[in-house]
């Protein structure tokens, strides 16, 4: 080596190397920060995030299986309501038999109304409609269900469900459809 040389040819393109990866992570830096500072929604990707595989339940499908959930609850107490003043009223001494027989009809008739709500709706959950419920009232049946657009094919199945499982006609089966925004909607 000569002597009075004090940086070398070497010394020199290991500094350029250290200036231009400085000036990369600087750049990565400035630019990948940038491009994520405007979002905050929740579908971002944080690096050490937990993410499950197989489980992409949103927020928006945990509402909507919500909603249809309390649909259902608020069917139960309206029928526990009904047939708790039947049960009321059989508790009544001064009632005639002819009245306690039609009140125990009643209370039979909404047994077997909620066991066959159950069993269109498994019928229909086991046909692709998850987001379903069942009623059927005195003198028609309506469903409820999560779809955009129901296809011929689809109110066939609904309708063959129902007519499986009771005597109503087509006529009297009535099909309700609620989207997505729809049901966010009724969230609010």
């Amino acid at each position: 080596m000569k002597k009075g040389k004090v940086f070398g040819k070497t010394q020199i393109a290991l500094a350029v190397m250290v200036v231009a990866l400085g000036a990369a992570v600087w750049l990565n830096m400035k630019y990948s920060t940038a491009s994520t500072a405007g979002t905050t929604d929740s579908s971002s990707k944080y690096l050490g995030q937990a993410e499950y595989v197989n489980a992409e339940v949103s927020l928006e499908e945990d509402s909507i299986d919500k909603y249809f959930a309390n649909l259902k609850k608020e069917r139960k107490e309206a029928r526990d309501e009904a047939i708790g003043i039947i049960e009321e009223s059989l508790a009544n001494t001064g009632i005639s038999a002819d009245e306690r027989e039609k009140l125990l009809l009643k209370s039979q008739e909404f047994a077997d109304r909620t066991e066959k709500e159950a069993a269109i709706e498994t019928i229909l959950k086991a046909k692709g409609f998850y987001n379903v419920v069942v009623v059927i009232g005195d003198d028609d049946v309506n469903i409820v269900t999560l779809c955009d657009k129901l296809e011929s094919s689809e109110t066939a199945q609904i309708r063959d469900a129902v007519m499986s499982q009771t005597d109503f006609s087509a006529s009297k089966i009535k099909i309700v459809t609620m989207t997505k925004s729809d049901v966010l909607n009724a969230l609010k």
